[in-house]
């Protein structure tokens, strides 16, 4: 089977770069297990029965389970040049990511990933968890994955050069900064307006547009490089905390401009 942007699919666990211009989501190209037991380490995985691992076959997404889950693919670069690529995690409200780069069952280099954990200083810094991946020519690497969150268990993986990266980025940047562009415009449009009329309508749709705002900030990942990067304890509520008060302010206004209308 072959992927247009990237490579072709050797066998369920392989995948082969065969440009330099990457742009592949992995995630259904994985193999996964369920952790045997609640702190498998990386050489007890190596020894995990090579039968029992199954095919993703989609982009990983196992509803909400707090039981950790191990993932598996092997790169293999075909090119005859170095590559510098990424691999990019994209859900950002996921608790622990633990990323081993393999080499003949000896681990070559290690990512700590998540809401749980201090800014992983070995990262790319972005917005999302994104980590490089260096290959020589006719280099092969087997990378395993560590997922486990109390949350919604989604871990859409993808793999990147740089340059195409970078440049598909700036689109979404383009989109977002228009988005928290508007919605500036609204608070201070609503909060002028609540300062002249005094009307407490204003005031609740005001302090909801705020939250709104620290939501999304939560939800697309710049409140934690940015704000607190070496502190993960305030990263694990914050957004939950945010569209918990957007809900609650939301409720207020609209009671608030029923009963008055």
């Amino acid at each position: 089977m072959v992927l247009l942007l990237g490579g072709t699919i050797i066998h369920a666990a392989t995948f082969t770069i065969e440009k330099e211009r990457t742009d592949v989501a992995i995630g259904p190209q994985l193999q996964f297990q369920l952790e045997k037991s609640r702190s498998d380490t990386i050489e007890e995985v190596f020894g995990y029965d090579p039968k029992m691992w199954q095919p993703v076959g989609r982009s990983p997404n196992f509803g909400y389970r707090s039981d950790a889950i191990w993932f598996r693919i092997n790169l293999f670069n075909k090119t005859d040049r170095l590559i510098n690529h990424a691999i990019q995690f994209t859900y950002t409200p996921f608790d622990n990511i633990a990323v081993f780069y393999t080499k003949n069952h000896e681990v070559v280099k290690q990512f700590n990933l998540g809401e749980y954990q201090p800014l992983e200083p070995k990262r790319i810094h972005h917005r999302t968890y994104l980590i490089p991946l260096e290959l020589e020519p006719q280099e092969e690497m087997m990378v395993y994955i560590r997922g486990q969150t109390d949350g919604s268990f989604q871990l859409p993986v993808h793999l990147w050069d740089l340059h195409t990266l970078f440049e598909k980025d700036q689109v979404n940047t383009l989109a977002l900064a228009s988005f928290f562009g508007l919605l500036a415009v609204m608070f201070f449009y609503n909060l002028i307006i609540l300062i002249m009329l005094k009307d407490v309508d204003y005031l609740w749709y005001v302090i909801n547009l705020f939250f709104v705002f620290l939501a999304q900030v939560g939800l697309q990942g710049y409140a934690f490089p940015i704000f607190w990067p070496n502190t993960p304890e305030i990263n694990q509520y914050f957004t939950i905390a945010a569209l918990f008060c957007q809900q609650f302010f939301t409720t207020l206004f609209a009671f608030s401009f029923l009963a008055t209308h």
